[in-house]
């Protein structure tokens, strides 16, 4: 997949950022003795954001689906990937890639940026790339009118306890309140008294609508699963690979399982997925759950969200998400919510919401003195050595690192033993 992500390293090359494409194979001969696993990957961003020089690591990207069964032993087949972490839940262990952004030893707190193109195949990871570019180009990235739009959409409540339409109110009042220029608008799914849904249909047509209209975020509060929001009446996969719209919006699902990217079998997609590697329209980004949790808890994360990305305008993604999640920290029963909620997509993407005049702008992440040295370009194989006789060419001023996929099978490397002689 080296080759699907060179162009987006070359974009942030050109915005003045230090970005970097490491291939996993190294990493794991230099931090895993030649085993992969997700440890020795998190151990090598841990070294990256120490010891390389200043700029810090700020954002990190990682190309390559996941899978709960890694060894194949399930018989599904190897598909290249990026280790999954998993951290057991209340219902189920569940993928957590906060694991690689929590670097300060006994602290649950994201030290950096962290997101993943979760695709298998060099043509998704092709796609999403075109997105990306388009978008920072500001050809697909939503403006004007659209830039100042929020659309809300929440499901309707099962037990009659969930508050789904309440609490996306309630949100409404908070984006609005901390900045009026936002145009934020919220349709539920309506039940009759029996609390049975009356029009599916309609609430899907309003969904399409929303997408093809343009907005900066649409956000989904409600019941569902890895391929679907609500029920498949309302929206599913089928209805996110058909979309086309030239504006691509942030996806935000407040609801269970459509983070979940890890499926042994390479053909099942969550609606993540489906939404990402639409190359006619979906999303720019999905941040989504990869766990089961309650709108209670999950609550606390999604309002600090939003008081970032609308009080910070011109912030990257990245922070915005990395800022709510330090100030979710504080908070008691979120863990699971902050570990599981995963940004699928690129941390680097600049959102544009609009700002009141007189607003203080944000200060640009990482500002690179124009003295700075260029990073260097040394070999793959030098990433870290505990020998000091072998130079690290790697230690170069480094903001962003996208970490590649490929296909291991926890067996040690020949090649990584006869280095060290």
């Amino acid at each position: 997949l080296l080759g699907a992500v060179t162009r987006l390293v070359n974009l942030r090359l050109a915005q003045g950022f230090r970005a970097q494409a490491v291939p996993l194979e190294q990493i794991y001969l230099e931090f895993g003795e030649g085993v992969a696993s997700p440890q020795a990957l998190k151990d090598f961003i841990a070294y990256v954001y120490a010891n390389w020089q200043t700029p810090a690591l700020r954002y990190v990207v990682l190309v390559g689906d996941g899978s709960y069964d890694p060894k194949n032993q399930l018989g599904n087949g190897l598909f290249p990937q990026v280790p999954v972490h998993f951290s057991p839940g209340t219902f189920t262990d569940y993928g957590d890639d906060h694991f690689y952004a929590q670097l300060v030893e006994g602290s649950l707190a994201p030290t950096i940026a962290i997101g993943r193109l979760p695709g298998n195949r060099q043509s998704q990871i092709l796609t999403y790339v075109d997105k990306v570019l388009a978008y920072e180009s500001g050809e697909r990235r939503p403006g004007g009118e659209a830039a100042a739009r929020v659309m809300l959409f929440s499901d309707s409540d099962q037990d009659g306890g969930e508050n789904f339409a309440g609490r996306s109110e309630g949100l409404k009042q908070l984006i609005t309140a901390n900045e009026p220029l936002m145009q934020v608008t919220h349709k539920t799914r309506p039940v009759n008294e029996l609390l049975e849904p009356t029009d599916d249909a309609g609430v899907r047509t309003a969904i399409v609508s929303a997408f093809q209209g343009g907005a900066s975020v649409i956000h989904y509060l409600g019941h569902g699963a890895e391929n679907q929001w609500a029920s498949p009446t309302v929206f599913q996969n089928s209805d996110a690979s058909s979309l086309v719209n030239r504006f691509l919006p942030v996806v935000i699902a407040m609801n269970c399982l459509n983070g979940n990217y890890y499926d042994a079998d390479r053909s099942v997609q969550s609606l993540s997925d489906s939404l990402l590697f639409n190359p006619a329209g979906g999303a720019i980004a999905v941040w989504a759950s990869t766990s089961l949790t309650s709108p209670d808890v999950q609550a606390t994360l999604q309002n600090a969200l939003y008081e970032q990305l609308v009080s910070r305008p011109g912030t990257r993604l990245g922070d915005a998400l990395r800022l709510a999640k330090l100030q979710g920290v504080a908070s008691a029963g979120t863990e699971e919510v902050l570990r599981s909620w995963t940004l699928l997509g690129d941390p680097m993407l600049e959102l544009q919401l609009p700002s009141t005049p007189g607003e203080a702008p944000l200060v640009p992440v990482s500002p690179i003195a124009e003295t700075a040295p260029a990073a260097s370009s040394g070999s793959c194989a030098a990433i870290h050595s505990p020998y000091p006789t072998r130079p690290n060419l790697w230690a170069g001023l480094v903001e962003l690192l996208v970490v590649m996929a490929g296909l291991f099978f926890g067996r040690r490397f020949a090649t990584s033993r006869s280095t060290h002689r």
